[in-house]
């Protein structure tokens, strides 16, 4: 098992329980950072001014507190894996297989902007490979 640092224990800490149980449980198997759990206004319309974000305040999960959405950097063999080098997306779309069946398995429906609902990781215009959200029951 690994152990999160004290920032990714805050940052998870603003998401709601469901994000919650299963991000500690993917610790088991699957070291990362959390980047990002609730974000404020001004953080908001940052990571949208930056292209980060897709949506203003207050139209993204990352909005509610708690947060119902987490971004997440994996560890592999030490170094933070950001999708940018050679075989990173390969490891992320690795780990978010494991992610999302552990989520099934604790009856947490989520969904991983790395395919957006439509199972395709390889549909690379529609890819935030970090983003996760829980799928709210209207």
């Amino acid at each position: 098992m690994f152990k999160p640092s004290k920032t990714s224990q805050e940052r998870l800490s603003t998401c709601c329980p469901e994000i919650q149980l299963l991000f500690k449980r993917v610790l088991y198997y699957i070291d990362y950072t959390v980047a990002c759990g609730f974000r404020g206004e001004e953080d908001q319309d940052k990571a949208f001014a930056d292209g980060f974000s897709k949506v203003k305040w207050p139209n993204s999960k990352h909005n509610k507190l708690p947060s119902e959405a987490i971004d997440i950097y994996p560890y592999v063999n030490g170094r933070m894996v950001n999708g940018d080098e050679e075989g990173d997306r390969e490891q992320i779309i690795y780990n978010a297989g494991y992610i999302k069946c552990l989520a099934k398995i604790l009856g947490i429906n989520i969904c991983w902007f790395g395919d957006r609902n439509n199972d395709n990781v390889l549909d690379k215009d529609r890819w935030d490979l970090v983003h996760w959200e829980v799928i709210s029951e209207k």
